[in-house]
């Protein structure tokens, strides 16, 4: 959309951004998601509260603590999602217009094939490059806040338990 109000021009910004709002949206997604399967860790994998599976240990959530308890933690969810999805999104687009051609190499003995397709559609091994080491910049990227994350969601529960 943005690109098309300059005449199709892409900017990383805008790819950046888009992956910033997909990872915003993932997160309404992978928060909850997030919850009850460390209270199902927690509980032993169905051996305590919430009765075994994973759709009983929402209804325990909800009935404890309503809709806000499948979001504690959204905060650091949120710290994750939103960096790591733009910057996969920004390095998955980078990389695979250097691969097809439409951009030089950022280094001189980097030399790539335009893909069979004109150098616009792309290939499986392109994009599978492109899809591995953007995946992994991401990962290296928040892999800081994916370590704290569980532990600071753990301590944001028993702050709400007390307040």
């Amino acid at each position: 959309m943005l690109a098309e109000r300059r005449g199709g021009e892409k900017r990383y910004s805008d790819i950046y951004l888009a992956g910033a709002c997909a990872g915003l949206t993932q997160s309404f997604i992978t928060g909850p998601v997030d919850v009850v399967k460390n209270r199902m860790q927690v509980a032993g994998g169905g051996h305590g509260h919430g009765g075994g599976s994973p759709v009983a240990m929402v209804k325990d959530i909800l009935a404890q603590r309503g809709p806000r308890g499948l979001l504690l933690g959204f905060g650091p969810t949120l710290a994750r999602d939103v960096p790591g999805i733009g910057v996969f999104f920004l390095t998955y687009e980078y990389l695979r217009q250097i691969i097809d051609g439409r951009l030089p190499p950022p280094l001189p003995f980097w030399t790539f094939k335009a893909s069979a397709h004109g150098g616009h559609g792309g290939s499986f091994l392109s994009s599978l490059l492109a899809g591995g080491v953007a995946g992994s910049l991401s990962k290296f990227v928040t892999y800081p806040i994916d370590v704290v994350r569980p532990s600071l969601s753990h301590h944001l529960k028993k702050i709400t338990e007390l307040g």
